[in-house]
């Protein structure tokens, strides 16, 4: 094989990538454009609109990485384990429990002593007196 073979060879390779880069970024360019602009040099056609596709690819660069962190600050583990906060709060219901039955043994007291007030009041001579009572 030649040098000018090789060349030739390496021309058509460079060509076909071109095409490809072309179209994944959406321009149909035939085999004789890119001929062309191998002739006259113009390779302006691959930074045509640089700066709006810059500019939405940073936003959604942006987006991702947004949401990349935040999910990255759900997935973070706790400081302390669930098997451990489990364990720490296993005495927590029969404390309630033990306090609502507390409660209850205590109201009981109280509607006896509220009963035996009632009757009092009533019972007292000094009602009987004063009217205004």
């Amino acid at each position: 094989m030649s040098y000018n073979q090789a060349e030739m060879k390496q021309r058509e390779n460079c060509k076909i990538r071109i095409q490809r880069h072309l179209e994944i970024r959406g321009k149909d360019v035939s085999g004789d454009q890119i001929e062309d602009m191998f002739e006259q040099d113009k390779w302006d056609v691959f930074s045509e609109n640089l700066l709006a596709d810059v500019k939405g690819v940073r936003a959604a660069l942006n987006e991702i990485e947004s949401c990349h962190r935040e999910m990255l600050r759900l997935g973070e583990p706790h400081p302390r384990p669930m098997a451990m906060l489990v364990e720490q709060q296993a005495d927590t219901p029969d404390v309630i429990e033990f306090n609502v039955q507390k409660t209850l043994d205590y109201t009981g007291q109280d509607k006896v002593q509220v009963r035996k007030a009632v009757q009092y009041k009533k019972k007292n001579p000094y009602r009987t007196v004063c009217c205004f009572c």
